[in-house]
């Protein structure tokens, strides 16, 4: 937590002060009782009910004190808010063996649906596009705040010969790279999620289209999409490439997930959805340190009147 006016935190040191002259004042005031008052009534003397009653009013205004005296400062805290700018590039593999039935009804079918999981989690700001490659990789829909545009490119998604999942995240990052709208010098943040379930086969090495994601500060989070080496694939096709989409992912400072069913993909998603919507930003709190104050002040004052017929 920081402050924007930070020096008027030098008023808390008389918190101790305060306690101090209180304690002074309770002993002094016991002292007076046990001087005047006979000794059947001295407990009398220093006020109604049990002790600790007479001292939660006080220290609750104590804390009121502290609590508009922490909000004068201005404090500010480092919180989670909805990413409104930013562009997610969906790397879509549309190789023949997306038909794969492996994962219910299809892969192809499954990202699809995925893919939609993750757009309504984004904010209405955040620009997305999608990349699909099977041999080349083709742009299906520049970076755009329209979902429905977004929606209607993974629809036309079809299966194709070979897999270039190097030269999918090359032209994906081409996507990232337009000139930002209306001159601004402000660095839009850019994620590529990347959907494979081959090996790369044509095109750019995913290890250099790696490297010039991370030399563009873009990470690459992959999502290997299929059933595990050794398990039975109904349709016939190899299992994904895990080692090099976990090096694609790592390279990039991106994450690297499995899903090997519907559900497990599109929780997936979710996540990656989490992580792009939203970011830390610093805001002013002060608003909760005074609201804070209230409820000690009202809180002392309601006890004593409840305890002692007086407010404090």
């Amino acid at each position: 937590m920081t402050f924007q006016s930070p020096p008027l935190l030098w008023a808390l040191l008389l918190v101790p002060l305060a306690i101090v002259a209180y304690v002074a004042y309770e002993r002094r005031r016991a002292g007076y009782a046990t001087r005047w008052a006979k000794a059947g009534m001295a407990g009398h003397a220093t006020g109604p009910g049990p002790g600790w009653r007479r001292h939660l009013p006080p220290l609750l205004l104590l804390l009121t004190a502290v609590s508009l005296v922490v909000a004068l400062a201005r404090p500010q805290a480092a919180l989670s808010v909805p990413r409104q700018r930013a562009t997610v590039v969906l790397v879509m593999d549309s190789s023949r063996s997306m038909r794969a039935t492996d994962i219910d009804p299809s892969r192809l079918i499954a990202a699809r649906r995925a893919g939609e999981t993750l757009i309504d989690q984004l904010p209405d700001g955040v620009q997305v596009g999608v990349v699909g490659f099977a041999r080349r990789a083709q742009t299906l829909a520049a970076p755009t705040t329209d979902r429905v545009a977004v929606r209607r490119a993974l629809g036309s998604l079809t299966p194709g010969r070979g897999t270039a999942i190097g030269a999918g995240v090359v032209r994906a990052l081409e996507l990232t790279e337009r000139p930002r709208q209306g001159g601004s010098a402000e660095r839009v943040p850019a994620v590529l999620l990347l959907l494979s379930d081959g090996i790369n086969t044509y095109g750019v090495d995913p290890a250099e289209a790696a490297r010039r994601a991370r030399a563009a500060e873009v990470p690459v989070h992959a999502v290997a999409l299929g059933a595990p080496p050794g398990a039975a694939l109904p349709s016939g096709p190899n299992p994904p490439d895990f080692e090099s989409l976990q090096g694609i992912a790592r390279a990039t400072e991106g994450t690297y997930s499995a899903a090997p069913t519907a559900r497990g993909l599109r929780n997936v998603y979710r996540d990656l959805g989490a992580r792009i919507g939203t970011v830390s930003e610093r805001r002013e709190v002060t608003v909760a340190f005074v609201g804070a104050g209230a409820l000690f002040m009202l809180a002392a004052a309601g006890l004593s009147v409840l305890w002692f017929k007086r407010v404090p």
